[in-house]
């Protein structure tokens, strides 16, 4: 949202990740769209979320753009698994125990700390 809105709400004129600077051309909660369609054309793929805006929407949150409490992103965008904080050390163990197994398996990644 941040990327097509400025702060007051206010439409951007452009948007310095696109090319030639062209404004709109990113959706709106993109980690939510971003992920639905990953999951639609990799089903069987496990998705996990992390960075800045999963951190900050493990939760149920309060929207400022909709003005309203909003689900946790993790169940909004259908992921598999969130990593929140400092993911290094958790993502390392990820990929080590998806390499190791051939299909996700919830239960044995339960343990891993910062990992929902």
């Amino acid at each position: 949202m941040i990327n097509r809105y400025t702060a007051d709400r206010r439409l951007r004129h452009d948007d310095a990740y696109t090319p030639d600077n062209v404004a709109g051309k990113r959706p709106d909660r993109a980690t939510l769209v971003y992920t639905q369609r990953c999951k639609e054309a990799w089903k069987d793929v496990p998705v996990i979320l992390g960075g800045i805006e999963a951190s900050l929407r493990r939760t149920a949150h309060y929207d400022y753009w909709s003005d309203t409490v909003r689900r946790s992103v993790l169940v909004d965008s259908k992921a598999d698994m969130l990593m929140f904080g400092n993911g290094e050390r958790p993502l390392v163990e990820v990929a080590h125990r998806l390499a190791m197994a051939s299909r996700l398996v919830k239960s044995a990644m339960c343990v891993i700390p910062r990992l929902s």
